[in-house]
């Protein structure tokens, strides 16, 4: 889903069926190379139906990229390509 942005002291909430259980990830869609780069993202784990972990944990890995050419492909602004073509 993309829309506009949320303006500071809004919000907005999401409502959606998630029928394949799995580990996925939200993240913004508004200048994402940039706002992705600073934290603008996090897990979401769907559970199976009736189904109730006993422990679980969940750990995202990052690689921070500041003060970097943009265009570098180590960073999200090298993610910008092909089909993606976003504008930060």
């Amino acid at each position: 889903m993309t829309q506009d942005a949320v303006e500071p002291g809004e919000s907005f909430t999401y409502e959606f069926i998630a029928d394949d259980p799995g580990t996925y990830w939200y993240h913004s869609h508004q200048h994402s190379s940039l706002q992705v780069d600073k934290g603008l993202y996090g897990p979401l784990v769907v559970e199976e139906k009736g189904e109730k972990p006993e422990h679980d944990e969940v750990f995202i890995l990052d690689e921070w990229a500041v003060h970097q050419d943009r265009e570098n492909w180590t960073n999200m602004g090298g993610m910008m390509m092909g089909s993606m073509q976003g504008r930060w």
